[in-house]
């Protein structure tokens, strides 16, 4: 009896040390995982690649998993998942939720993001119940809701494009680059003569400079030879009006000192009326040639007006 005794406290002893071990596992296990808490995500939309198991993340970080999926029974067109996520994550009353497509593969996560620090944080309705999140339309969602009209502005773009490239608007385009074409050959062909000309009349700018250059210091010397000689022909006419003014007066003074004898001798000379009237209008032609000579004595002496100079 004494050996079955034995092994039989054995057995007791190594069930007991088997079950303290799990137990002790197990709380261990506890006690390193954080505590976590369900959220409901209520979809308005067809979660296409979402399953149970599926990442939560929270502004880009992985806090939890997708654990159920469910139509909702009084509204099918309504999706609900629900989520365990670490119970440290900030889901606020703002807090929003999408589904994000990942990568090439089409799996599908609830992404979560938004939410502000003066937002009180999101609560149960009841005790019973999960809080609820609500999600926005996905990227996805609204580019297929968009397929259609962007079908038809794709169909628009495309029947505008072959009116643009039709026969006649393509012949249109042909013929105005060949006109450009002959109008660029026909500048190059006469760049030379172009050239030649704007060559020619540079020359003949700088010849007429060169002339107008000399034409003022003819003006010049015109005008100091006028102001030197005109000047001396203009005394010497005035010195001689002077000269028979003076003779003029005397004879004159003469007469009248002798007019009775000048009376009886005038009956024998008929000829000294006629003389007078010479010198008299002699006497008047000196005095104009010299208003003459003293207003404008170089057009007086060269036979036209006072030559003006010319300033390019």
């Amino acid at each position: 009896m004494e050996p079955r005794a034995h092994h039989l406290l054995i057995g007791l002893f190594t069930i007991f040390v088997t079950l303290a071990a799990v137990l002790f596992a197990l709380w261990l296990g506890k006690a390193n995982r954080n505590p976590q808490t369900h959220y409901v995500v209520v979809f308005n939309e067809p979660v296409r690649g979402l399953s149970k198991g599926s990442m939560v993340q929270y502004n880009g970080i992985k806090v939890g998993e997708v654990v159920n999926i469910s139509l909702d029974p009084d509204d099918p067109g309504q999706v609900r998942a629900r989520i365990l996520i670490d119970s440290s994550t900030p889901v606020r009353q703002n807090t929003q939720a999408q589904l994000t497509i990942t990568g090439l593969t089409g799996l599908a996560l609830i992404s979560l993001n938004g939410g502000t620090a003066d937002s009180p944080p999101l609560t149960a309705p009841t005790d019973d119940t999960d809080p609820v999140i609500h999600a926005t339309t996905s990227a996805l969602t609204q580019l297929f809701n968009n397929g259609d009209q962007l079908i038809n502005s794709l169909n628009t773009l495309i029947h505008s494009a072959q009116n643009v490239l039709s026969e006649d608007n393509i012949g249109s385009v042909s013929r105005t680059l060949s006109h450009i074409e002959q109008i660029t050959g026909s500048l190059a062909s006469s760049h030379n003569d172009a050239r030649q000309l704007v060559t020619n009349l540079a020359q003949a700018s700088q010849a007429l400079v060169t002339t107008l250059g000399r034409l003022n210091t003819l003006m010049e010397t015109t005008n100091n030879l006028l102001a030197r000689q005109g000047a001396g022909a203009l005394q010497g006419v005035q010195n001689a009006m002077n000269a028979l003014q003076t003779t003029s007066q005397r004879l004159a003074a003469l007469l009248n000192e002798n007019r009775g004898a000048v009376g009886q001798s005038l009956q024998g000379l008929a000829e000294l009326g006629p003389t007078l009237r010479e010198l008299r209008t002699t006497l008047n032609a000196f005095q104009g040639i010299a208003r003459r000579l003293e207003n404008n004595p170089a057009g007086y002496l060269l036979g036209g007006e006072n030559i003006q100079e010319y300033k390019p």
